[in-house]
This record gives C-alpha cells, structure tokens and sequence, in this order.
C-alpha cells in the first residue's frame, strides 16, 4: 500500500470529521466549498489511503511501532566436524527469515504490540517467505517489492564448537531504502508512537528520519546492524536512543569495548553527543545502559550462553519497548530485555517461538523471586 501525502482539503475534512464524526456529505461540501460529488471522491480516497475506516468516518487514530530497514532470508551453515578448509564439510544447515527490524518487528508482534514492518524485498522466493512470515502478529502491508532486485541475504559458517568462521551479506537492495521511498509511506510513518530503524538503511534516510521524528514528537531508536553498517549511524546523534553491540562499537570509535569499565567509556562518547540513551550489549551477558543522569551495567543472572546468540540483541529491543510502553521503569524493562535475549538464544531461533506477553512476565517473574 503506498501512501501519500494529504493535501489541503483533505486535511479539512479530516479536521470536520474529528470534530464531527456524523457530519453529512452535504455539510462538508458546504464547509469546504466543494461539490458533493468531489467530497465523496475524496472520502472514497481517504478511505482506500487508510485514513478514515469505513462509510461511517470513523478516523483510524491508531498510532503503531513503526520498524524500517532489513527484511532478509538468514542461512547458518553449522560444520558437524573439524572445519577443513578446502575440503567439502558436512553441516547442519538452518534457515530463518531475518533482518535486524524485521526481527524486532515479530517480537513485537509477539507481545501483542501494534506494529508495522516497513522493508523492500525482491520478487523472488525469499521475498515471498519474508511477505508470508509473521504476518499473524505484524503488519507486513508495507513492505514493498522491487523489481530485478535480490531479496537480502545473509550466510555465515559456524565450526562444531559454534563460533563464527565466516559471514557473507547479499543486502545491496537496502540501497533503496531511501527518502524518496520513505516520503511514499509518510503519512503512516508520522502516525507512528515509535520509530524503530536498523542501519540497513542508508544514512540520509536515517537522517530524514530523525528530522521527521523530531518534528512530530516522535521517540525515534536506531539498532545497529553489522559492523559495517554501524559507519551508518548519522553525525547528529541528539534526542535518539540507540541499541548496539560492543563489537559494533568497537569499530566505531576504534577502541576495546570489552569489560564494565570500557563499556562505560563508550557509552559516555554517546551521551557526550547528545544520545537520549543508549544500550550496548556485549552478547547476552551484559549490557550498559547510560543516559545524561544514569550510568548502569546489567549483567545477565544466567551467566553467558554458551551456544552462539541469534537474535539477541533484537530480542533485548523489543522487550525493552514493550516494557516501556507498560510504563515500567528502566530496571524493569533491561531485565526483561536481557531475559528475552537470554531465552532467544536457547531456542536457537531469531525469534524465540514461545514469546508472549505472559512467557515475558513469567520470566521475569521468576528471576524476581530466584532473587
């Protein structure tokens, strides 16, 4: 669905409409100046745009999370026995629709939040598992297909003791992950109560992004998505709130982000240009959380998984956000995100398949009372 921008009738009849939701057809052609007949073709337009829901005017007032950026198809090849190079291996290959927002996004959606996924795929298998995934908890109306493009995609190589060999990205369509494509959704991007972009997206986009948020009070966060896609992070940095691991930091500032002393380091280079907060995490483990008055590492009750981590650091987001939204405070919701990072990565999923607002509560229910 591509939305665009009202113009200024449109705009009127929206504001006639919420102040009177039972106002005829006949009232707002007199109000507005227009015929009847071009009033009902502007409510027709409205309704078809989302902007009213059905014949009785009703304003669709619903304020979703909004996530930009990565919608991919993620294969890990997991090497049974010693890795030889230049020999063929037997692995155990697994396959997970993935991508840093799109991963936020199911999480979302798995704890019952309202939210819309905002991504670009190809017309191609993959493209079309990503449009058919999740769809029972996020609304994937918004993720447009293109045309002689490749569907994202992301390989890596683990050895039998799960550590990573090697990783490979195919994400060159996320190039078209620009202002012109975001202006085509602007108008349901600016009804947004979050706005959640990975950087996939290119920096001016982001950039774009921050000013829209800014402009219509929007809480805008940034997850950072490789290390090589950290570099992608704006100059300006003010009023967001980023999400990032300590590796990625590492290659941003070019300096060890390693024990609690160093994650606190790097944490104040953030606040010192302006973040509204920001959290890093170092795999499951810890994280750092630090604003302007607060600065607090977490650890994880549970120690380190010992298996490589999948999804983490998405999971550790969403849950994070849902908790905020609940109006828990700060402590609440790391616990939780570090709960649901930590039991992501158990079920060695992108998404853990048990999530529910109930399963996170019980979670952390749990660790309370094991306190």
């Amino acid at each position: 669905m591509v939305v665009v921008a009202l113009n200024e009738k449109e705009e009127k009849i929206i504001d006639l409409i919420r102040d009177n939701p039972f106002i005829s057809q006949k009232e707002l052609s007199e109000k507005i100046g227009l015929s009847r007949s071009a009033v009902a073709n502007m409510i027709s337009g409205l309704v078809k745009k989302g902007h009213l829901l059905g014949k009785a005017y009703v304003i669709n007032e619903n304020r979703p999370i909004v996530c930009i950026g990565g919608a991919n198809l993620d294969t890990r090849y997991i090497v049974k026995d010693q890795l030889r190079f230049e020999l063929t291996n037997e692995v155990d290959t697994r396959y997970s629709v993935g991508g840093v927002a799109r991963n936020i996004a199911e999480n979302l959606g798995r704890l019952e939040e309202d939210v819309q996924l905002f991504s670009i795929v190809g017309n191609d298998m993959a493209g079309h598992l990503i449009k058919s995934s999740s769809k029972e908890v996020v609304d994937l109306r918004e993720i447009e297909v293109i045309e002689n493009q490749k569907t994202g995609s992301f390989i890596e190589v683990l050895d039998q003791d799960e550590n990573v060999v090697m990783g490979m990205a195919d994400v060159e369509i996320y190039n078209q992950l620009t202002t012109t494509w975001v202006i085509k959704h602007i108008e349901t991007i600016k009804r947004a109560k979050f706005i959640v972009v990975d950087t996939n997206c290119p920096k001016e986009t982001t950039e774009y992004l921050m000013y829209l948020a800014k402009e219509k009070g929007i809480q805008m966060i940034i997850v950072t998505a490789s290390i090589q896609k950290v570099f992608q992070l704006p100059d300006d940095l003010s009023d967001v709130v980023i999400y990032s691991k300590n590796n990625e930091i590492e290659a941003y500032l070019d300096q060890p982000v390693q024990t609690d002393e160093e994650l606190k380091q790097a944490a104040q280079s953030f606040v010192d240009k302006g973040v509204e907060a920001i959290i890093i995490a170092k795999d499951s483990e810890k994280t750092v959380y630090a604003c302007q008055d607060k600065m607090k590492i977490y650890h994880n009750p549970f120690g380190k998984n010992k298996t490589y981590e999948w999804g983490t650091n998405e999971a550790m987001c969403a849950a994070v956000i849902h908790y905020q939204l609940k109006g828990e405070d700060i402590e609440t919701s790391i616990r939780a995100g570090l709960l649901n990072g930590y039991y992501t990565a158990q079920e060695k999923c992108i998404v853990r398949p048990n999530l529910s607002v109930k399963r996170l509560q019980m979670d952390l229910e749990k660790y309370e009372a094991s306190k």
